[in-house]
């Protein structure tokens, strides 16, 4: 499914904007990227641009994404519109009850590896600060991280 496509059906869901969303695109494209970590993902719109994209290029391709417990909650929610979207086999959802630090660290004793990551969740100098020192080990070498400041278009994507 294109881009344009699903930024017409979630139109008035908070989250990530088309032309950010393409731009995402590009970068993944280019890069061939097939293991993507995100971090909050809200309702779920960033997610769904980002596992459609993955859909598109074909190929074994994961899309892993961490939010808080409350995003369940939500309406929608991740899951109700990775079902509407067809990108359900492409998402690896986790929740946490505080923070995704916890689950960086797991990940990283589990020797988990990202060739992309896409950090939009925290909003704090605590998570997010400790964050990009996690990010580091958990991406591959000449891994891609995507930094989005205060919603506007991504700010970087920068070769760590």
């Amino acid at each position: 499914m294109k881009l344009e496509e699903i930024a017409h059906r979630i139109d008035g869901i908070p989250s990530m904007r088309l032309e950010q969303a393409q731009s995402i695109e590009k970068t993944i494209t280019r890069y061939d990227s097939r293991a993507l970590l995100e971090f909050g993902f809200f309702h779920g719109v960033s997610s769904v641009y980002m596992a459609s994209i993955l859909k598109n290029l074909g190929g074994d391709r994961k899309l892993t994404t961490i939010d808080l417990e409350n995003a369940r909650d939500r309406s929608p929610n991740l899951e109700e519109l990775a079902q509407e979207f067809d990108v359900s086999a492409f998402i690896e959802a986790h929740y946490e009850p505080r923070s995704y630090l916890w689950r960086l660290k797991a990940f990283i004793e589990e020797g988990r590896r990202f060739d992309f990551c896409y950090l939009d969740g925290g909003h704090t100098w605590a998570d997010t600060g400790f964050a990009f020192f996690l990010i580091d080990k958990l991406l591959e070498d000449g891994g891609l991280f995507c930094l989005m400041i205060c919603g506007g278009p991504p700010t970087a994507s920068l070769g760590l």
